[in-house]
């Protein structure tokens, strides 16, 4: 039986985080005075049907994220001051989303448009 490619097609969102030789590459990109409060994780959106997957650059509308964090990991931080930031492959930096702190529950919470390199950061 033939299958209609728009029949059996599904989207995957995978996120993890990374532990290797690009994660301590991206983990010296962290802005001086800053401290991270979670590892870099990787968020890869594809899209898959009966002849195989794509790895999406963008998507269309958003996605809403919650990342928590642990108060282990806030040792000289400000904890007022966490924010997600995506990593810029183009410029070698770290930008600043908008994102919604919520100390109560050591959550960072925000809506994105593309897969990447995401990662919380505080001031120290």
């Amino acid at each position: 039986r033939e299958r209609n490619f728009y029949e059996a097609i599904y989207g995957r969102i995978l996120t993890q985080w990374m532990n290797n030789s690009y994660s301590s590459l991206l983990q010296n990109a962290i802005p001086r005075g800053m401290k991270s409060v979670s590892k870099v994780y990787n968020l890869d959106v594809s899209v898959i049907n009966n002849t195989g997957s794509q790895q999406l650059d963008q998507v269309n509308g958003a996605m809403d994220i919650v990342m928590p964090y642990s108060n282990t990991s806030l040792t000289f931080v400000n904890e007022s001051t966490i924010a997600l930031y995506k990593y810029n492959t183009a410029t070698g930096q770290w930008t600043k989303m908008a994102s919604q702190l919520d100390m109560a529950n050591n959550s960072v919470s925000t809506r994105i448009t593309e897969p990447g390199y995401y990662m919380l950061l505080g001031n120290r």
